[in-house]
């Protein structure tokens, strides 16, 4: 779907902060045996599978909203919601209520948006896992021999995925000159949500590994540690009192570290957008609101689905969980051919990347969104400039 944000006039300025991924290589742990998809790799013509800094892909959005007119305060916090129909509302810790015409939820796993959805039903379990993410520098890895092959002097880039022994590894370059490694492994120790560690205990944990594995992990710096945790996704995105609908993380977190979240949690945004610009009259607000909680309620099922079952594209690489599952998928990837690998890759891929939320929008509108427009008086309606509440984030 990144063709969407190229659709918007943003190309050039993801160039800047991304590479393109155009090879997969499958490794395991211990040995460098691989196998994956090459060049030329295109997601269903749709766009790109790129590689990037989640710092700077936000950057990227709060920079663009401010251009397109958004109006973003930082430094407050939200005390409430009040989602009636009549007059939503979000009261600050100040005191100062904003009033809107709908509420959007997007901040997240540990937000007021799902304590207001789920109050005391919004479970959190650890899953005795830990995530590393450590940063490498791009000249080290280029003087070494043995990981210089991992690297490109073009904007196209390799992501390779390690397995088996109980631990899981991926490891990708940005345009940033580094290279992102995140380490999965079983651990139940580092405290919530976040911590900086020593690049000596990502070394630990990794044990006896595959060479390039192991240097990477010696050469590392930034080393943070995220225990990995389930939450339930929400049965209801659009609250039942008025117009406040939740969406991305908020709505549907996915397991720390996935290479679907932001894709999905964008889509959520672009298919809100795409339908809110059909907006005539108020009436129509809540029907939009659904049509958005359906519509993207069924794509991320679908992602899921893939997620949970095609062996190559699970939210952590097999192996690492320690269950029948995880260990059974871990065997089952160790037998298969380079061509069995492709064409899982290419599946998955394409599930989840390979569509346009924009032209789903487009197909909602001339199927139900027309109707619904012919059967009432359409009078025109105008909104001031959005505003954005932004939370601190606390680590």
């Amino acid at each position: 779907m990144i063709k969407v944000f190229y659709q918007w006039g943003l190309e050039e300025d993801f160039r800047k902060i991304s590479m393109v991924g155009q090879h997969m290589a499958l490794t395991r742990c211990k040995v460098a045996l691989s196998g994956g998809w090459g060049e030329g790799f295109e997601v269903g013509g749709v766009g790109e599978f790129v590689q990037m800094h989640f710092a700077d892909f936000r950057k990227l959005l709060y920079e663009s909203a401010l251009k397109f007119g958004a109006k973003i305060r930082t430094k407050v916090m939200v005390e409430s919601l009040s989602p009636e129909a009549a007059k939503p509302c979000v009261t600050l810790a100040s005191g100062e209520k904003l009033y809107a015409d709908v509420l959007i939820g997007a901040d997240g796993l540990c937000s007021i948006s799902r304590a207001t959805m789920l109050g005391d039903a919004d479970r959190m379990t650890r899953k005795k896992l830990v995530l590393f993410n450590a940063l490498i520098a791009r000249e080290p890895m280029m003087a070494d021999p043995d990981l210089r092959s991992m690297l490109t002097d073009n904007q196209y880039s390799k992501f390779i995925l390690w397995f088996g022994g109980g631990r899981g590894a991926s490891g990708f370059a940005t345009r940033s000159n580094e290279y992102c490694l995140q380490v999965f492994a079983r651990d139940n120790d580092y405290p919530f949500p976040v911590s900086t560690v020593d690049k000596q205990e990502l070394i630990g944990a990794l044990g006896p590994c595959e060479l390039r594995l192991r240097k990477l992990a010696e050469m590392a710096h930034n080393v943070i540690a995220v225990p990995i945790i389930d939450q339930p996704h929400l049965e209801d995105w659009l609250h039942k009192d008025g117009r406040f609908l939740v969406i991305g993380e908020a709505a549907h977190p996915l397991t720390t570290g996935s290479t679907y979240t932001a894709g999905l949690a964008a889509g959520d945004g672009m298919m809100l957008g795409r339908l809110f610009s059909h907006l005539h009259e108020p009436e129509q607000i809540t029907p939009f609101l659904t049509a958005v909680e359906e519509q993207r309620q069924q794509r991320i099922a679908r992602a899921l689905e893939i997620q949970n079952t095609n062996p190559v594209a699970m939210s952590m690489p097999a192996g690492v969980e320690d269950n029948k599952q995880s260990l059974a998928v871990a065997e089952q990837i160790e037998r298969m051919s380079e061509s069995e690998y492709n064409e899982l890759a290419d599946e998955a891929l394409r599930a989840v990347f390979a569509y346009d939320p924009e032209e789903e929008a487009d197909d909602w509108w001339m199927q139900w969104g027309i109707l619904q427009e012919r059967s009432v008086k359409i009078v025109p309606v105008t909104f001031e400039t959005i505003t954005v509440v932004e939370e601190n984030e606390q680590v």
